[in-house]
Order: structure tokens, then C-alpha cells, then sequence
């Protein structure tokens, strides 16, 4: 019955089928950092009665799992403290877990940024705080799901026509892209692959002066909201077998090509909210894809508003269109068929301002 002089934190996980119970808990020593491995160790999945029972506690020493980087810190040492940062990105995804949080000060970082856990990679300003992939390949890859990332420039990817400022790989995806600046790229932000149930989060980027600003092929259950995507040289938003993603309250403007693209099964999405589609030279095209919603967006100055290719169930709704003949509906023109027969489709209700 004496007091109990020992307890333990778990602060994550990581599921391995190598391992015969599963997995393991990443666990946090209340003895302080002279015990195990600088305070932390791997516990089996059943082992030490974990999951029995759960005490809340304070007092521990530490926090939340954060490590920093600073490209200042070039005399060392390196441990990943605020004090004593690690001198790039790389070194630090080789030292962190599983729910960990990277901070990255003010910088230019000049790498290739492979992200294979599931972190919070967080920068301390967009503006000045950047990952330079040189003109190589893909500048960030996210290869595991349920990674955040925020804060950055993302510049100088790869010049072949995949090759990304960041880019998702994993089947389960899950990503938050969020507050970052998307320049200088083959495409600005490539959403590739994920399993149907799986979903991302693009919020409040600015993409530009790209090739391609998005682009999501097999990329579902996307929310695409908040954007600045504007001045990219060919499509601001391409989705290719994309699937009931929202499109809302983006800013979609003086792209070279269109300016958002839906084609090849791109079914059922809705772009909505006040989407500002302006000044493209095609503010939307929907290409063999069917059921998308289109309603509440203001289309402006662009040298064609809308067209679409072999597309159905359509939905043209409340839209502005500053080129409508007063008390008319606005007919959207395009094509069906393998001879590409002209057909229409009506926005019966437009909008009379933006």
C-alpha cells in the first residue's frame, strides 16, 4: 500500500506488424531523461496493464512533443530544443515520433522534405520561412497519412510535368495543407491517390505563378476552401477522378489555361460559396463528368465563363455572370457525343450582382 513513486506518459504510438502484439505506445519516463533512451520508451501493445486503467496527471516534466529547427543554429549542438534547434528539416523527422510537432524558424531551407510520420510540420512565418526544392523532383512528399502542414513558401520543384511543391503519397491521405505559399512549381500542390473514405483539407494558400496550380487524381472527399489561386500558367484547379469534394469561397484568377477542370469521372463535387473565377481564359470546364453543383460563384472577365465536354446532371444555379443579357437566363454551351454534337445547359436563376 505504499505511494506510488513512478508513472509513465504515452504521448503516441505506432502500430508495426513486425512486432507480435502489433505496435507499441511511445511512452514518457517520469524519472526523468537519465532513464531509457533520454527518458522515452517503446512499450508493447498489452504489456504493463496500459489501457487498464487511465489517470490524468500534472506535473511531469516536459511538454506536448515539439522539436525546432533553425538554419542559424549552424555551430550546434543539435537536439531539437528551442534552445539548441536542429540545423534543418531532415534531421529533425529523423528524431521525432508519431503525433510529434516540427516548428521551423524563419529561413531558407534548401532540401527535399520526405515526410514518413504522421506530424504537424508548422513553419514560423509563410513569407520568409522556405523550402527550396532547387529545381529537383518533388520539394515536399507526403508518404504517411494525417499530416499537417503550415506556415511555408514552397518553391522550385522539378520541371517534369509531375513534379510538385508538395505532394501526397499515401493511400489514406488525410492531409492538411493550410496558410502556406505554393510558388515556382511544376504543379503547386498534386493530391495523388487516396482509398474512397479518405479526405483532405486545403485551406487558405496562396498558389501561383506555377505550371499547374492544384492538381487531385483519385483524390476524394476533398475541402478546397479559401484559396488564392491565381496567375499559374495553365489550370489554377485541375481534378482528375476526383469525387464530392467542396470547392467554396476561393479566389480563382489570371490563369493561362482553366480555371477549374473537372474531367475524367470528376463526379458529384460542388463549387460553391462566392468561388471568384475571374479573368481566366476559361473560368470552368467539366469534361465527362457528372452530378456537379456549381451555384453562388461569380464569373468575371473571363474570355469563356464555362463550357463542358460529355458531362451530366449538371447543376447551373444562382451563379453571376457579368456577361447576362438582362431578364435572360445564362446558357452554358458545350458538346456530347463522340462527334461532339452542340449542347447547352441553363443557370435558369443567375445572379444580379457578385
Amino acid at each position: 500500500h505504499g505511494s506510488a513513486n513512478h508513472a509513465v506518459a504515452i504521448v503516441g504510438y505506432k502500430d508495426d506488424p513486425s512486432i507480435p502484439n502489433g505496435g507499441y505506445w511511445i511512452v514518457k519516463n517520469s524519472w526523468g531523461t537519465k532513464f531509457q533512451e533520454d527518458g522515452w520508451v517503446n512499450i508493447k501493445y498489452g504489456e504493463c496493464g496500459i489501457g487498464t486503467i487511465n489517470f490524468y496527471l500534472t506535473g511531469v516534466y516536459g511538454k506536448f512533443p515539439i522539436v525546432y529547427v533553425d538554419d542559424d543554429n549552424t555551430a550546434g549542438p543539435w537536439n531539437g530544443t528551442k534552445e539548441y534547434p536542429y540545423l534543418n528539416i531532415h534531421d529533425a523527422l529523423n528524431n521525432v515520433y508519431d503525433g510529434y510537432t516540427i516548428y521551423v524558424m524563419n529561413g531558407t531551407y534548401m532540401e527535399h522534405v520526405i515526410i514518413d510520420k504522421r506530424i504537424t510540420l508548422m513553419g514560423e512565418n509563410k513569407n520568409i520561412t522556405i523550402i527550396d526544392g532547387e529545381g529537383i523532383d518533388d520539394v515536399v512528399t507526403l508518404s504517411v497519412p494525417d499530416v499537417k502542414i503550415s506556415g511555408f513558401t514552397v518553391q522550385n520543384s522539378g520541371t517534369q510535368s509531375l513534379n510538385a511543391g508538395i505532394k501526397t503519397l499515401s493511400l489514406n491521405s488525410n492531409a492538411t495543407i493550410e496558410n502556406n505559399i505554393l510558388i515556382h512549381n511544376a504543379i503547386g500542390l498534386f493530391l495523388n491517390y487516396g482509398y474512397a473514405p479518405s479526405w483532405n483539407i486545403v485551406r487558405n494558400n496562396t498558389i501561383l505563378n506555377n505550371v499547374k496550380g492544384i492538381y487531385t487524381h483519385w483524390a476524394n472527399n476533398g475541402e478546397i476552401t479559401g484559396n488564392t489561386i491565381i496567375q499559374n500558367e495553365e489550370n489554377g484547379l485541375e481534378m482528375e477522378c476526383s469525387k464530392y469534394s467542396v470547392i467554396k469561397g476561393n479566389i480563382i484568377r489570371d490563369n493561362g489555361g482553366y480555371g477549374i477542370y473537372l474531367r475524367g469521372e470528376s463526379d458529384q463535387n460542388t463549387i460553391t460559396g462566392g468561388n471568384s473565377i475571374q479573368d481566366n481564359a476559361v473560368g470552368v470546364k467539366i469534361s465527362e463528368s457528372d452530378g456537379n453543383k456549381i451555384s453562388r460563384n461569380n464569373f468575371i472577365g473571363n474570355l469563356q465563363h464555362a463550357t463542358f465536354y460529355n458531362s451530366f446532371l449538371t447543376n447551373w444555379k444562382r451563379n453571376y455572370w457579368d456577361d447576362r443579357m438582362v431578364l435572360f437566363p445564362e446558357i452554358i454551351f458545350g458538346s456530347i457525343g463522340k462527334r461532339e454534337f452542340s449542347w447547352m445547359n441553363v443557370d435558369w436563376y443567375p445572379l444580379w450582382k457578385p
